[in-house]
């Protein structure tokens, strides 16, 4: 997975993506984890270029947003489960 390193290696934010990225709780094995880990870093790109561009909603799955949380944050970028998103969703706008 030398394209994984390289791209790592060329983060335009001084390596805060190696620094930061955490395995999610559940994983998968070390050819699957080098896999997401650079779909992670694609992800974190777009995410940054996207809140940059003016973007207020993101999609990734559990797995990814567990193991990108912290990066987002430091961004201000807040991660939330769908089902959290909901839950808040219908507090602050219920609809009988």
């Amino acid at each position: 997975m030398d394209h994984v390193r390289e791209a790592e290696a060329a983060d335009p934010l001084g390596g805060s993506f190696r620094k930061g990225w955490r395995r999610a709780k559940a994983d998968y094995g070390e050819n699957l984890r080098e896999i997401d880990r650079a779909r992670d870093l694609s992800m974190y790109d777009h995410i940054l270029q996207a809140k940059n561009e003016g973007s207020l909603l993101f999609g990734l799955g559990r797995m990814h947003g567990e193991r990108l949380r912290e990066l987002l944050r430091k961004h201000n970028i807040m991660y939330l489960t769908m089902e959290k998103f909901v839950a808040r969703q219908r507090a602050q706008y219920p609809q009988d």
